[in-house]
């Protein structure tokens, strides 16, 4: 191989690489993101709760990536206090 072969053909493994490294960055930043508006949604809802209140937070990070949250209100008094 002559020089100018070599040459692209270093260039082209460079530029893969960094493609792939960039593509992995942006996949980051991406999933970085959703995390952090995912916490501030699961602050709202546990800041929203009264006492005794319960958040039960059911996360599955496989292909679906589904979140399930189950708000269960605090128990509630029925009787008269006064009887």
């Amino acid at each position: 191989m002559d020089t100018t072969s070599t040459v692209i053909a270093i260039a082209s493994i460079v530029i893969a690489a960094s493609r792939t490294l960039l593509a992995l960055w942006l996949r980051l930043l991406w999933r970085t993101r959703l995390e952090q508006a995912r916490h501030r949604c699961l602050l709202g809802a546990a800041r929203t709760l009264g006492p005794g209140a319960r958040l039960d937070l059911d996360a599955d990070h496989g292909p679906g990536d589904r979140l399930r949250l189950t708000i269960t209100p605090a128990p509630t008094c029925t009787e008269d206090p006064a009887a």
